[in-house]
């Protein structure tokens, strides 16, 4: 998770580099957390973008958590396209 708040120099990076909060590795046990993700539900191995050769944070987010016992505060916003009427 470091690794990709580390690709862009921003406010949460700032934040995170003076601040004491652990950002905890990916190991067995989170990944494991994944796997089960995406063993409930075919569809979740839509929650990576692989045509980019990438993954998107958010199903690791929800193995940290599942894995942690946590819970996920976030301000995910639905966007539309807008209307050509």
């Amino acid at each position: 998770m470091m690794d990709e708040i580390k690709k862009t120099e921003d406010d949460l990076l700032g934040w995170l580099k003076q601040s004491s909060i652990r950002v905890a590795p990916v190991d067995g046990s989170v990944t494991a957390c994944l796997r089960k993700i995406y063993d409930a539900n075919e569809l979740h191995k839509y929650l990576t973008d692989n045509t980019k050769g990438r993954s998107l944070a958010d199903p690791w987010v929800i193995a940290h958590s599942m894995h942690e016992a946590a819970v996920v505060v976030t301000k995910e916003e639905k966007i539309t396209a807008p209307s050509s009427i």
